[in-house]
């Protein structure tokens, strides 16, 4: 057992026995209290540690535990939790505003935590107050149940009283009781806990030392554990409030009912929870406020819909009132009653219909407490202007959806009622603009709360431009990457998969794809995947399908899930890991100044992509699979447009109508335009909904009551007129499924066999009349014909067995006739809910019979009474293979779908055109289409509507008989008309004309009168020719070489090289939303600034300006000038851009002044660490002769004991005591044992040095510790209370000025020091960046220690802070990794930073990055030790260059799989600029790997090998995209066996061919004997129908094919790839159409060349702009570098030489030098360029050679045998000849030298042997000094040149400069 000292203290788990006693009976007496007393102090450390900075670690009280431990403890901390439940009174904590939030304002309550871990007889002992039920139920009268935690009700005295009854409780209830509370504490103690695991992780994150607040991930990692933290904490307080509030005010049996609620709920940590005070404290204020609403806006993940109604529900507030809920959508209304009602009632299978009921179209549960409907729902009960007494909070959730009927239930809440004027309305969602919404309803209060989403990794496969408007293919990639997600996961992997797709159609199509792909996939016999199940979720599927969705499935079997945005929000399906998102959604987009709206392909926007995101990442992390790019996503608007912009409002407006309100004055969120409302109120007007008054007609009241699309209520309408009143709803039903009534078919032999399906049920009446007729064989096929009679009986009979095989025979006949079973379904469903609806209505009820059986011609009349506002005309002047009809009423041009019955009957059966006919909508993607067409008489207009006749007869003269057709590349129609031509309503209405796009074949064609003509051809051509200027001007910035970039433009050609400090681009940031490019275009040349090009980029709150110029001189004028300018009032945020990734990159050096200087005074103590335990044991020996009076105080390390128990997060490194140590001195040390070096690495040899004298700062620190080096080195200062609770510590302008005004002239404009101090160290450290290392040198001369007086009696420091880093390719790193590790060592003991990319990724277990490089950084203020680097890795990692005349041979496929053999036993590079070969390790394998190359060269020479391609003809075997069969494939693969080629590959229609000349042609002519190759011919040339031929191949390309942007050729991929392989590179990259010349875009290029390929054209164009342009640019002297040096970046030497930086090889050269000796050679910064190029004479070597050996080593003065410096006694023996020496004066003493040491002359300590390391070097320093300049004066007067003393002088510099001897 150890004896404790005052002052010497190790760390040590042992314990004196009676103070282990004395111990055990306190914590005896206390252990009621333990885990509340661990709690409290680990809260109190947590709130003491925040204060602190968060750069350094954390030192902890830890006076709880053993006293052996030395640490620090902040006196200032004070704070404490107070778990007095009496306090609970609201009393405040003041924490630094850095800590849990960001406002400075902001008071936090205090936290009063107490954990309930004990036994509850120690709680219930406490308590004044009893209850005679529980006290009965739990045990003797002594336990009395607190009342804050007892499960019952507040009592009184009279409860009290003796009571019979009371004592009768069954042991059931005991137990029951016992249970819940003993899960009350569980749940209170794990949520304890997880707080407190919250305040470790933060503590471990800021004592870190790799931990700092410059490091973005680092704050946001900190600062999400602190929200969490806080959260939490919020959860428990509003736990335990409810609780108490609880107690008083509700019944026993209400309080047990809340409370198991209130477990609940804490359990679940919702972030909804953490809220419940404050939506609370709003509630209450409700009745007294001048607001009605309140904002809650709540991430994905928070619980909002969830938990927001029941928090209201159980507020006192709304007792006997019902809580209602609406829903945009039906699902979500049912998923969440079911899901409320499970929670609500504490019953995992409670089902609606007690507490919580819905109500959704026809379905309802009885009205209850919580009630969700739909929106529509609530609208119905606002216009039946019925009472809403019974309720007390109406919600009305996912408002962002911002559907119509949602923004006019917002305008109506707003409105003053006395019908809600005293219910409070509660506005949620996640992605609501809750600024806009709070001022909408007068700045009604706002609660936000955070998500809780588990981590979501984001994979971005971005689909090509030409596929995008093709849904067909968007669908299949959906479906593709469903499978490979499938496949990639097997049986291993669990989760399901959600993908989201953008209509009803789409969704069932992918759904029969993947299984079709299962159905392969699981026919394989070596099948591992979980088995799957399929589903399908769209709005207007059947609740029970729906329901289906949401079971739960066994372990091994998958989830896949195809849906439409129905699932983006509000449901929740456990199980999700996987989401695909197309990106799109089809959308009713209305244009109401052309009144039409068509059915669109659009992007979604973020919010929507955030929310279906977030379906992964409900219950557990997932991942998120989107088809776009991230520039896609970033691109975005932030939320959709509200409905009010994109439909028309037509039931809107009647709705209001009908409300008595009149629609021009009702207030919405958003108002829709004028154009809009003017155009509903004039459709009403046409369908006979309202009058001339704006008043319903008796048509309107039933649209009003419906809820219905006008146009299908006044088909049903009309047609119950006359009886038909159920085909009518047959008819609407129909029309909801139209677009997929016939199923396609899989494959071309399906496609064929479906339309003749279809064609054989066409009817010459049309499509509608057409699937009537198929739907009603199908009833008759089925046996269901009996179920359009009565449709409208609930009661369901038993089926026979004959029903179900009719039923069934109804499927096959579906199955065999390509009619789509599912499409029928919807049918029968749509019509069960339809009839349902107007069965109650006067109308249906006006005719006895509504199953009368109309003939075509009356199924027509039916159709036109709703659609006639639909009606078409044929235009016969136009030439087209589909019919073409123009629109009447929104004067739109479209043709007949080719799948239309009528085309059919047209085509085929010669029948006349229509010349008039009604459409179902306008569908516009590429073209514009008319589908679902019915032909119709034109007398039937003015029966239906004379007015609507009139305008029939006025739209006569605006039929487009003219049609006009442009030319003009895809990239060109993409950019005219935006991304799924989104562009094409706007353009339409600019030039007055109807657009027909074919993108593919690169054809605009417009349509309009001949009036029109002229202008209309004039203007397309205009924005052509527009835009071909901007194809021009477009540009690439390409990464060359360091941190070099080119731009290239028009023909790959370079424009421009920017170096580093240069750019052509620049950024204005943080731009308002509202900002349109036109603003900023006329704002730019309103100052004069010319530019390229402009693009915004908007992200959720702002956006960024893209501005690229001409010129980098054009660049760097405009950055200046809007640095200083205004926009709307608001300083501009300008940047210039950035270099960007530099590939290439091998080594990089970059230098730095660093000055410091302290922030406080010392307190006289320091803490060093060293790196081994014999170090730190050395220093302890010698610390009196290093630092005088100074003495180690505390040796940080870990004693053995028997009572060792004490368990450490960090090991402490072993130590021992040591007997007879005088007093005074350290009796400790550091255990130093041979087996203990392997794990020395993990220890921190640590000592805290005490008595030091306060001048002594770190620097001088090291300074007198040398020669050992420690790990790190600190001194101990005082820093104000102030000071720690900064948040960030500052230094004024003025104070910079000051201390950078000694290195003014070093500092050039563009260069910022950056400033950084460090609170708890006391320390502040300004880095100087320098232009060049001569202004560095210069500048480090300055004695900056005396020009700046001392701060708090310490000097500042200046020094050269040198960082070096070097890349290593990985496969180069795997061969000399043991050499590294050395050199690492190395230099990590020299006290060099070291950190390698190798190590991190190992040690923190980031995934292996993409880099082909691993990154070795070194950090030191050594410069020999850089140089020493430099040598080492060079050395470690030389190479041989393999030059032969054969080399191309290894260049060819074989070849190179030849080299990947050889390439396992040595590393081997391929340069790809030159084709170099170089053959990297130790000579020995250098030369045997130059053998096997020569051998195979040779080997290769005899079989002349060769790389060719052969040409396989498309009408014989068709390769691409996989549509050649398996047995044409293997044909091939058989003849290329046969033939004997090394290697083949098959790419697009070639086959690419490696190996001997002999194999090639027996290759060849197999294939010319099978007829298979390809081979020109006149018959080609011929122009065929379709996309334009192939310029190369002559043919009409596949789908891999590109349009030129400047030129209208088009070009087969596979083609137009091998012109870049074409060595040396052809530059400019010209068309190769026949007499084409013109260049290529920039676009074109790098769409169509591969990388490899455009690196090599990239060397060649920046050679031949150099070439060009030689007095401006320079190559690098370095033959195998190649980097662009500029000109007027070069540096005159003092004496002489023109020096370039070349950043790849990070060397200085001198370029005359270079030139003349015809080689690289480096800067000579202190010589001539002739001195530099003959080099050191033999006689100046020589004097060097005696200087360095003889003067500047120490020796023994008898065998000379060199030594090091030492420590301690002076008497040395040298252990080769046994001389005994003064280790000061060097004198030969004999075998003995303390005699000599005692009173040699240089020991200033008289009779002692020992001498302070201090000394020691002082005086060999004096010695050396002596010794060199004797030496050198002994030259001079023996005759030696001044120019060979001046040369002796330059060599030996750096050692005059280390002896402080002056240079020159």
């Amino acid at each position: 057992m150890m004896e404790e000292d005052d002052e010497i203290k190790v760390s040590g788990d042992h314990h004196d026995d009676d103070s282990d006693d004395d111990a055990d009976k306190e914590d005896g007496d206390n252990s009621d209290d333990e885990d509340e007393d661990s709690f409290s102090t680990y809260t109190n450390q947590f709130y003491a540690s925040l204060a602190s900075s968060s750069q350094s670690p954390v030192l902890l009280d830890t006076s709880h535990q053993t006293n052996n431990d030395v640490a620090v403890v902040d006196p200032s901390d004070n704070s404490s939790f107070n778990d007095d439940d009496e306090r609970n009174d609201g009393s405040e904590l003041n924490v630094p505003p850095a800590v849990l939030r960001n406002s400075d304002d902001v008071k936090f309550e205090k936290l009063r935590i107490k954990q309930n871990y004990k036994s509850n007889n120690h709680r219930r002992s406490q308590s004044n107050h009893r209850n005679p039920k529980t006290i009965s139920s739990l045990g003797p009268a002594k336990t009395i149940q607190n009342p804050t935690f007892c499960i019952g009700r507040q009592v009184t005295n009279k409860d009290l009283q003796p009571n019979a009854a009371a004592n009768k409780v069954s042991n059931r209830e005991r137990i029951r009781l016992a249970q819940n509370e003993e899960m009350e504490n569980q749940i209170i103690k794990k949520h304890l806990e997880g707080m407190k695991a919250l305040i470790d992780q933060i503590l471990k994150m800021q004592s870190s030392e790799e931990f700092t607040v410059q490091d973005e991930k680092h704050v946001g990692s900190f600062k999400a554990l602190q929200s969490k933290f806080n959260e939490m904490s919020e959860q428990y307080k509003a736990f335990k409030n409810l609780k108490k509030k609880a107690s008083t005010t509700l019944s026993e049996s209400d309080y047990k009912k809340q409370m198991a609620r209130e477990i609940y709920r804490l359990k679940g940590r919702l972030p909804a929870f953490a809220k419940r005070t404050e939506i609370d404290r709003h509630v209450d204020w409700f009745p007294e406020s001048d607001w009605r609403v309140l904002i809650i806006q709540g991430q994905t993940g928070s619980g909002k819909s969830t938990q927001i109604p029941q928090y209201l529900a159980d507020h006192p507030s709304f007792a006997g009132k019902r809580i209602i809920c609406t829903q945009p959508r039906k699902i979500a209304a049912v998923s969440l009653a079911k899901r409320v009602s499970i929670e609500y009632s504490n019953d995992p299978w409670a089902k609606p219909g007690q507490d919580i009921g819905y109500q959704i179209g026809g379905a309802k549960v009885k009205e209850s407490r919580v009630e969700f409907v739909t929106e529509g729902i609530m609208l119905e009960r606002i216009m039946s202007n019925k009472p809403f007494t019974d309720v007390g909070c109406i919600i009305i959730d996912e408002a962002h959806e911002r559907s119509i009927i949602c923004d006019i239930l917002l305008g109506s809440f707003k409105k003053a009622d006395k019908r809600w004027k005293d219910i409070l309305i509660v506005i949620m969602s996640a992605t609501i603009d809750i600024e806009e919404f709070s001022t909408f309803f007068n700045n009604a209060p706002k609660v936000e709360m955070a998500g809780r989403t588990f981590p979501i990794e984001f994979f971005y496969h971005p689909l090509p431009d030409s596929a995008t408007s093709e849904m067909s293919y968007i669908r299949r990639e959906v479906v593709k990457k469903a499978v490979d997600i499938h496949s990639r996961c097997g049986s291993v992997i669990s989760g399901d998969i959600l993908c989201f797709l953008p209509g009803q159609e789409d969704v069932l199509s992918a759904k029969e794809d993947f299984e079709r792909e299962m159905t392969k996939i699981n026919g394989r016999d070596n099948c591992k995947y979980f088995a799957t199940k399929v589903y399908s979720l769209f709005g207007r599927q059947d609740p029970e399908q729906q329901e289906e969705v949401f079971q739960k499935l066994g372990t091994n079997i998958r989830k896949i899930i195809f849906a439409t945005d129905i699932a983006e929000t509000s449901i929740t399906i456990d199980g999700v890991v996987f989401v695909v998102d197309s990106g799109v959604r089809k959308e009713m987009i209305f244009d109401p100044k052309r009144n039409i709206s068509t059915l669109k392909l659009t992007t979604i926007s973020k919010s929507s992509a955030t929310q279906r995101a977030g379906r992964s990442g409900r219950t557990q992390p997932g991942e998120c699979h989107r088809l776009y790019s991230e520039a896609d996503f970033q691109s975005m608007s932030s939320s959709s447009a509200p409905e009010v912009f994109r439909k028309p409002l037509s039931l809107a407006v009647l709705s209001l109508i009908e409300m008595n309100i009149v629609p021009m004055e009702f207030e919405w969120i958003s108002s829709p335009s004028k154009d809009a409302m003017s155009a509903a109120e004039e459709e009403l007007r046409y369908l006979g909904a309202i009058d001339e008054e704006n008043k319903t007609t008796a048509l309107g009241k039933l649209i009003s009551k419906c809820q219905q699309e006008p146009k299908l209520v006044r088909m049903i309408y009309r047609g119950c007129q006359d009886g038909f009143g159920m085909a009518a709803v047959t008819i609407a039903s129909i029309f909801t499924v139209a677009n997929m009534f016939y199923y396609i078919g899989a494959d071309e032999a399906g496609k064929q066999e479906s339309r003749k399906s279809r064609n054989t049920f066409a009817l010459e009446s049309g499509d509608v009349v057409t699937m009537f007729r198929v739907f009603q064989e199908y009833l008759s096929v089925s046996g269901m014909n009996g179920d359009r009679k009565n449709d409208d009986d609930d009661n369901k009979r038993e089926e026979t067995e004959k029903v179900v095989n009719q039923r069934k025979q109804g499927g096959v006949w579906c199955r065999k006739n390509y009619i789509n079973g599912k499409a029928i379904g919807l049918i029968m469903s749509t019509r069960k809910e339809l009839v349902q609806l107007f069965r109650s209505t006067d109308i249906w009820n006006s005719q006895l019979n509504q199953t009368n059986e109309p003939t075509d011609n009356e199924l027509r009349r039916i159709i036109f009474a709703g659609y006639f506002l639909h009606t078409a005309r044929l235009i016969r002047s136009r030439k087209s293979k589909l019919p073409q009809y123009f629109a009447v009423h929104p004067s739109v041009t479209g043709s007949l779908d080719f799948k239309s019955a009528l085309v059919h009957h047209t085509t085929t059966k010669n029948t006349q055109t229509p010349e008039w006919i009604v459409y179902e909508k306008i569908l516009r993607l590429k073209t514009t289409l008319l589908p679902t067409s019915t032909p119709i008489d034109f007398s039937w207009i003015g029966e239906e509507s004379p007015a609507f006749l009139a305008l029939c007869h006025a739209k006569q003269d605006e039929l487009p008989t003219e049609k006009i057709v442009i030319s003009a590349s895809q990239e060109c129609l993409r950019n005219i008309f935006g991304r799924y031509f989104i562009n094409l309503n706007s353009l339409e209405a600019e030039l007055g004309c109807d657009l027909d796009v074919d993108i593919d074949n690169g054809i605009l064609a417009a349509y309009c009168t001949a009036v029109k003509k002229p202008r209309v051809e004039a203007n397309l051509k205009r924005k052509v020719q527009i835009f071909m200027q901007v194809l021009k001007d477009q540009v690439e910035e390409e990464d060359y070489l360091g941190g070099t970039r080119v731009v290239v433009g028009l023909g790959y050609e370079v424009q421009e090289i920017l170096f580093p400090q240069d750019f052509i681009t620049i950024f204005i940031r943080s731009l308002d939303p509202s900002v349109s490019k036109t603003e900023l275009k006329w704002h730019l040349e309103l100052h004069g600034i010319s530019f390229r090009n402009l693009d915004l980029r908007s992200y959720e709150t702002n956006q960024t300006a893209v501005i690229k110029f001409y010129s980098k001189a054009d660049a760097k004028v405009a950055l200046e000038v809007l640095k200083k300018e205004k926009f709307k009032g608001k300083e501009l945020d300008v940047a210039r851009a950035g270099m960007g990734p530099r590939r290439g990159v091998t080594q990089e050096e970059v230098c730095r002044l660093k000055l410091s200087w302290s922030l406080a005074p010392s307190e006289g103590r320091a803490q060093i660490c060293f790196h081994t335990a014999a170090e730190a044991n050395n220093f302890v020996e010698t610390v009196s002769t290093r630092f005088g009076g100074a003495r180690v105080t505390a040796l940080h390390g870990h004693v053995e004991s028997k009572n060792s128990k004490h368990q450490r997060n960090k090991p402490q490194p072993p130590a021992m005591v040591l007997r007879g140590i005088p007093d005074g001195a350290c009796r400790y040390r550091f255990v130093v044992e041979e087996d203990l070096e392997p794990n020395e690495q993990q220890f921190d040899y640590r000592l805290t040095l005490g008595s030091l004298p306060l001048d002594i700062d770190e620097q001088e620190l090291f300074r007198r510790v040398k020669p050992t080096i420690p790990k790190w080195a600190r001194v101990n200062r005082t820093v104000s209370t102030a000071t720690k609770e900064k948040y960030e510590i500052t230094i004024s302008d003025e104070e910079l000025k000051d201390k950078l005004a000694p290195f003014e002239e070093y500092i050039s404009d563009g260069q910022c020091p950056q400033f950084y101090s460090d609170k708890n160290l006391g320390r502040a450290i300004l880095y100087v960046p320098v232009d060049n290392k001569l202004a560095l040198q210069k500048a480090s001369k300055i004695d900056y220690c005396s020009m700046k007086e001392d701060v708090y009696g310490q000097p500042h420091r200046l020094e050269i802070e040198y960082n070096h880093t070097t890349s290593v390719h990985t496969d180069l790193y795997k061969f000399i990794k043991d050499d590294i590790v050395q050199i690492k060592n190395m230099a990590y003991k020299k006290g060099a930073q070291v950190w390698d990319s190798a190590d991190c990724n190992n040690k923190y277990g980031t995934k292996t990055t993409k880099s082909k490089f691993i990154f070795l950084k070194f950090r030191t203020c050594n410069p020999r030790l850089i140089g020493e680097l430099q040598k080492s890795l060079e050395s470690v990692s030389s190479y041989t260059k393999f030059n032969h005349e054969s080399l191309h041979l290894l260049l060819t496929t074989t070849g190179k799989l030849e080299l990947d053999r050889i390439g396992k036993t040595a590393f081997l590079y391929l340069n790809p600029r030159n084709n170099g070969l170089y053959i990297y390790g130790r000579p020995e394998i250098q030369e045997k790997t130059k053998k096997q190359l020569l051998s195979s060269i040779k080997y290769f020479t005899t079989l002349e090998v060769v790389d060719r391609p052969l040409m396989i003809s498309k009408k014989k075997i068709n390769l691409r995209r996989g549509k050649a069969s398996a047995a044409d494939v293997s044909k091939l693969e058989r003849a290329c066996k046969s033939s004997g080629v090394d290697y083949y590959d098959f790419v697009g229609n070639r086959i690419l061919v490696s190996g001997s000349e002999k194999a090639f042609a027996k290759l060849k002519n197999i294939l010319e004997k099978d007829g298979l190759l390809y081979e020109k011919s006149p018959s080609h040339l011929a122009k065929l129908k379709g996309r334009p031929d192939c310029t190369i191949c002559l043919m009409p390309p596949d789908s891999d094919f590109i349009q030129s942007s400047i030129c209208p050729h088009a070009f087969c991929i596979d083609c137009l790839q091998p012109m870049f392989n074409i060595m040396p590179p052809a530059l400019p990259v010209k068309c190769q159409g026949e007499d084409c010349q013109k260049l290529l875009g920039i676009g074109d290029i790098t769409k169509t060349a591969k990388k490899e390929s455009l690196k090599k054209y990239l060397e060649v164009a920046v050679v031949k702009y150099q070439q060009e342009h030689s007095t401006l640019f320079l190559m690098c002297p370095k033959q195998d570098c190649g980097q662009i040096l500029c000109a007027s970046d070069k540096i005159i030497g003092e004496r002489g030489g023109e020096f370039y930086f070349c950043d790849e090889c990070v060397t200085t050269y001198c370029i005359p030098c270079s030139l003349k000796a015809e080689k690289p050679c480096k800067s000579h910064e202190y010589d001539t360029c002739e001195e530099a190029r003959s080099g050191l004479s033999n006689e100046v070597q020589i004097h060097v050679r005696r200087i360095q050996e003889d003067i500047l080593n120490l020796q023994c003065p008898r065998c000379k045998t060199a030594f090091y410096d030492f420590v301690g006694c002076v008497a040395v023996t040298c252990e080769s000849c046994k001389c005994g020496f003064c280790g000061l004066c060097l004198t030969d003493c004999g075998n003995d030298a303390h005699a000599h040491a005692r009173q040699c002359p240089k020991n200033p300590k008289k009779n002692e042997y020992y001498a302070s390391q201090v000394v020691i070097d002082r005086v060999h320093r004096e010695l050396k000094v002596q010794k060199l300049q004797e030496y050198l004066k002994d030259i001079e007067i023996n005759g030696a040149e001044p120019r060979v003393i001046e040369s002796i002088r330059r060599a030996i510099r750096q050692d005059l400069i280390d002896l402080e001897i002056p240079t020159f």
